[in-house]
């Protein structure tokens, strides 16, 4: 148990690390360049990924000690397009496997009204997932992004395992993790899952899965549209 503990959290901390990382070493050469609009774009996603670990690191501490967790919201209105362009680039730029993500907008909203940090947390946690249970090396993702009455309904589909009909309805219950032989074989807490359904429900918002074992699984997330800023 300890030792899947120590993996897991390697897991869970390499990828905002190498991801800040990247970033900051990036730095130097458009500085150099005079291009203050990159540098900034990365000094701001730097910043980000580190105040992930930083939450990944609260996270674990409250667990250890028993402890609830009250999510607090500090909401700004993010713009989507930005969001989801940098969110492509970013895993399709992984190392570790292949990954194509198809990305749809066919919403009328130009942002969402959402504390960003956790927001990226539900994100990064969905497309995460797609890639830790994918079949094979070569990963397609699809996220699309569309309206539904009076929320923005944000879908992530993949081509990976699937979740068995047994599964499903605990898929959310904290440490929960399936039984079956290739899902034990991936490293993880059973928390993941548990933390983004309370991230999204403390946006009123909700979310939705459906899966079906060896096709893959979508994810489908939507949250209380809210008029831009003036």
């Amino acid at each position: 148990m300890r030792q899947d503990s120590v993996n897991t959290m390697t897991h869970e901390f390499k990828r905002p690390i190498s991801v800040a990382v990247a970033k900051i070493a990036l730095i130097p050469h458009y500085l150099q360049k005079g291009d203050s609009e990159r540098v900034q774009q990365y000094v701001q996603q730097s910043i980000l990924e580190l105040n992930k670990l930083n939450t990944y690191t609260e996270r674990i501490q409250k667990l250890s000690n028993n402890s609830g967790e009250t999510i607090t919201l500090n909401e700004e209105h993010i713009h989507l397009q930005d969001f989801f362009t940098s969110l492509v680039e970013k895993y399709e730029n992984a190392e570790e496997k292949s990954v194509k993500i198809n990305l749809s907008m066919e919403t009328r909203q130009t942002t969402v009204y959402a504390e960003l940090l956790h927001f990226s947390n539900i994100m990064d946690n969905l497309i995460e997932n797609a890639i830790k249970y994918s079949k094979e090396n070569s990963v397609q993702i699809d996220i699309h992004v569309s309206d539904e009455k009076n929320r923005l309904r944000i879908s992530v589909k993949d081509n990976g395992l699937g979740i068995s009909e047994k599964d499903l309805p605990r898929i959310f219950q904290k440490f929960y993790r399936s039984e079956q032989k290739n899902i034990q074989q991936r490293t993880g807490f059973g928390l993941g899952l548990t933390y983004v359904k309370a991230l999204v429900e403390a946006h009123a918002g909700d979310i939705e899965v459906e899966s079906k074992i060896g096709v893959g699984t979508e994810f489908i997330v939507s949250f209380p549209i809210q008029n831009d800023a003036e």
